[in-house]
């Protein structure tokens, strides 16, 4: 199985690949916070929409958005379940450690915080210290009327769990 990670995606695979994202995310609400189409396309164009697709095909991604100039949170993991359990969110991930800023993973499955613990030395934080290291962007970008009622549910469902690298990579 030959899989293809990247942040660089082709200008003509854009607007097919945000838009299976959208229509996949506003689907899974009760595993993903949906992104809006702009969201998604800006996050493309900025190189922090990172896909991974077998033959071609988009099969798994995720999202790292700037929340402070050194801050980004690594969100909106996915992997279509046919091909979990194959290491594509592994990929995916080491795709995402080549970020320059530090990140924070904010997270319902403690699996992907337990990855970010043994694979990029990050340590758990609490909800109140990812507010002051994001100097509230965490909070306030989740009060988004078109996401907070996903949101909500998330929070009434699960606990969400949190990690935050401390390195920074030069270069």
């Amino acid at each position: 199985m030959a899989i293809s990670v990247t942040s660089e995606l082709e200008k003509e695979k854009v607007v097919q690949i945000v838009n299976e994202i959208f229509e996949i995310s506003s689907a899974q609400t009760q595993e993903l916070t949906p992104r809006t189409k702009e969201t998604l396309f800006a996050l493309a164009e900025s190189k922090r929409l990172i896909t991974a697709s077998l033959n071609g095909s988009l099969i798994g991604w995720v999202v790292v958005e700037k929340l402070e100039k050194d801050v980004s949170e690594l969100g909106m993991a996915f992997v279509k379940p046919e091909f979990r359990r194959a290491g594509v969110l592994h990929k995916m991930l080491e795709e995402a450690s080549k970020r320059p800023e530090r990140l924070i993973i904010a997270s319902y499955s403690s699996e992907l915080i337990e990855f970010g613990i043994k694979h990029w030395g990050a340590r758990k934080i609490t909800l109140w210290q990812v507010a002051l290291v994001s100097r509230g962007r965490f909070i306030t970008k989740r009060l988004n009327p078109k996401t907070s009622s996903v949101v909500n549910k998330h929070l009434r469902d699960h606990k969400p769990l949190f990690v935050i690298t401390d390195r920074r990579k030069n270069g």
